[in-house]
């Protein structure tokens, strides 16, 4: 009997021995997606994978029970065979397949889940995934052991180092989605041997027999189940399904053409990647990162902008944690969680080659996969030399929205005033962003202070939690000066990095902070003076005793960074606005600040999450030589030729903080790991694909056309 959705939201069911859920879901289209094209060889009059003697093995027939995830059991059931086959091809002549692979090994529980973190649907509470998510998400995570994956409960998911190594040997190679044409399906199997498949299903697929009876009616759309595609005859495809050993003829049954035509849904092709070994200790070995190959990149690539290889979960995991919603991203390609960061602060525990950790704010990110693949390239770089990075980002979609609504704002200011950069128009561009732009702002500095402090920052949440097990974790290589903290952070991660300090208190441990380095903050000078100047250490009382109670939290060393004179005058990434990001929202907090007074009232009364957001004086990032004297106060500061946006992720700016973390020149420094990059982040480039590094050449790349400005 075939059940479909009801209005309660239950799923739609078949029965065949048990009832058997159809949650496969279709895939959300994406022009993104490549496309298999077949190519002019001979094809087959028919395939059937069972006949490959020497790696096919009916004990890897997966029965999914009474569960939702036929998308991951299909999805599993290729990477077990295809682990076979790949095992059997680089094997001598003669050898016969070990019992490991002939069952199942892949873990559905692992490959269900990542599918959901990449799913484009909305909310969170749904069951089944897509074929589409389920491939991103094997892309980004691999694929782990059922054995790897026993451990955590069939309603719980994180990463655990069992995980993390068994899936880092079985990796997505490539995949291609397959368009719904006959022959293309033909050529795909004659070339892969295999195709994962969705399509709506009906009670003809209730077989017990060899071919699932089709009667030319459809079930309805909501009927989606995933499969695997393991040949063809002239009568149809071959169907494995995950229904066990019992449905069609021991698992396999022939899907009839007609029935294929009314009712397949999605279709992809893909391969493992073989497993490598990479020998160097910067950079990622799939990926070109020498500066030339980027300026010949930009003739079949738009512009050179395009990352040739996203960084996947792999090489950021235990080093990157998302916020989103006042708490960690959970959702997601980046998705983190308290268990896993819990089981990173164990991992430096055990690791006496680090000698220091570093916990770094991001700004407002454009991009987040360009983000993501900029920080896979620093990781290497700080880990030669000792440090353990972790970087935090904060609500990757709303910081994106918000460079979309001010680019929208000048484009718009473009088209009614014209290009020409005068002081009016700048003012109405800021007057206009400091509406429902700044409000997106209110919400990323409301939501990334909850993940800390919860609503009235007077409640640890689940930030403070990850701090506490960190400091507890090394505690004692602490007190034994064997590993030392530092923070860091950038643009408008500044402001969180100074509540989190103001609130340092109500951490279970507060060690000593060995440097506190702020790169072009937009902040005010207040905000730094009531923030970290008050708890800096005065030079002749260093080094502090790590062994002495400390009720307070102290600062040995605190360093600014911000543009030089030059950087700030050519720092112009708004065709159109006469002005660079801080002094574009100096203007607009101060607007915000003159809009208050006049009407009297607070724009967010009695909310303590906003005591750094407005602020009328100048923000640090602008370098205004008006400000104090910071030297005076024991502050290190360092006036760099580089742009705001990458600020941070600049190898000159890097290798001044490696020193500062150090106390020495590096073991390896950014500018001899990467010689040939002014920047690590590498979507933002000029039309022919490279980053501007300094204030002359940006001048120089002004001049050349640009379809889009990317800032």
């Amino acid at each position: 009997m075939l059940r479909s959705l009801n209005g309660n939201g239950s799923s739609a069911s078949l029965s065949f021995g048990m009832e058997r859920k159809l949650d496969a879901r279709a895939d959300v289209g994406d022009v993104r997606d490549f496309i298999y094209r077949p190519t002019l060889s001979g094809l087959a009059s028919g395939i059937d994978a069972r006949e490959s003697a020497d790696w096919w093995a009916d004990g890897r027939i997966r029965d999914q029970g009474t569960t939702s995830n036929c998308t991951a059991q299909a999805l599993a059931g290729i990477v077990d065979h295809l682990r076979a086959r790949d095992r059997m091809v680089n094997a001598p002549s003669g050898s016969s397949l070990a019992a490991e692979f002939r069952k199942p090994w892949a873990s559905e529980k692992m490959l269900y889940n990542i599918a959901r973190f990449h799913d484009e649907f909305p909310g969170e509470n749904y069951k089944g995934s897509s074929i589409r998510g389920a491939l991103k998400g094997f892309y980004f995570n691999g694929a782990c052991s059922r054995q790897a994956a026993k451990e955590l409960a069939d309603d719980e998911w994180h990463m655990t180092r069992a995980i993390l190594k068994s899936a880092r040997r079985v990796q997505l190679g490539a995949y291609y989605r397959v368009r719904a044409h006959l022959s293309d399906v033909h050529a795909a199997l004659n070339e892969a041997g295999l195709v994962l498949a969705s399509a709506v299903v009906h009670e003809g697929w209730a077989t017990d027999g060899g071919k699932i009876l089709f009667n030319n009616e459809s079930a309805g759309k909501d009927m989606l189940h995933a499969f695997i595609l393991i040949g063809y005859t002239q009568h149809g495809f071959l169907v494995q399904n995950s229904w066990g050993t019992e449905w069609g003829d021991n698992g396999v049954s022939l899907w009839t053409y007609e029935d294929w035509s009314v009712n397949v849904i999605d279709q992809w092709v893909l391969r493992l990647a073989v497993p490598v070994i990479g020998s160097s200790e910067t950079g990622n070995p799939q990926t070109a990162a020498n500066s030339r190959f980027r300026l010949g990149r930009a003739s079949y690539e738009e512009f050179g902008q395009r990352t040739i290889t996203p960084a996947t979960r792999f090489d950021v995991l235990g080093h990157v944690a998302s916020l989103s919603r006042g708490r960690l991203d959970r959702y997601g390609p980046y998705h983190v969680d308290q268990a896993t960061l819990e089981e990173t602060a164990r991992l430096i525990q055990n690791s006496p080659d680090y000698k220091h950790v570093l916990i770094h704010f991001m700004g407002l990110q454009r991009h987040e996969t360009a983000t993501m693949s900029a920080l896979r390239d620093a990781i290497p770089v700080f880990k030669k030399n000792g440090i353990y990075p972790f970087f935090v980002t904060v609500e990757n979609d709303l910081s994106s929205a918000v460079h979309d609504m001010v680019e929208a704002e000048v484009s718009f200011a473009n088209r009614i005033v014209g290009e020409t950069e005068s002081s009016e128009k700048d003012r109405r561009i800021e007057a206009r962003i400091s509406g429902a732009a700044l409000r997106i702002v209110e919400e990323i500095q409301r939501s990334s202070m909850a993940v800390f402090y919860g609503k009235d920052l007077d409640q640890p949440a689940e930030g403070v939690e990850v701090l506490n097990s960190l400091f507890d974790a090394l505690n004692a290589r602490y007190v034994a000066g064997d590993v030392s903290f530092h923070f860091s952070a950038h643009g408008f991660g500044c402001r969180l990095l100074a509540t989190l300090i103001k609130r340092f208190n109500l951490l279970k441990h507060r060690p000593i902070l060995s440097s506190v380095s702020l790169l072009s903050p937009m902040i005010s000078a207040r905000v730094v003076l009531e923030s970290f100047c008050d708890r800096l250490v005065h030079p002749r009382d260093l080094p502090l005793n790590r062994k002495a109670k400390c009720d307070e939290t102290a600062i040995e060393h605190l360093d600014i960074y911000w543009q030089d004179q030059a950087a700030v005058l050519c720092d112009r990434p708004m065709h159109g606005y006469a002005g660079n990001w801080p002094q574009l929202w100096s203007q607009v907090l101060a607007i915000a600040c003159q809009r208050e007074a006049q009407t009297g009232e607070r724009l967010s009364p009695g909310d303590p999450q906003f005591e750094e957001m407005y602020d009328a004086d100048p923000l640090v990032a602008l370098g205004d030589r008006d400000q104090p004297e910071m030297e005076s106060l024991g502050i290190k500061t360092h006036a760099k030729d580089a742009m705001h946006r990458d600020f941070d992720l600049r190898p000159v700016v890097l290798d001044t903080l490696l020193t500062r973390i150090l106390g020495r020149e590096p073991t390896m420094s950014f500018a001899n790991a990467y010689p040939d990059q002014d920047s690590l982040l590498q979507d933002w480039c000029d039309p022919f694909g490279k980053a501007p590094s300094s204030s002359a050449n940006l001048l120089a790349s002004r001049r050349l056309p640009s379809s889009r400005q990317i800032w």
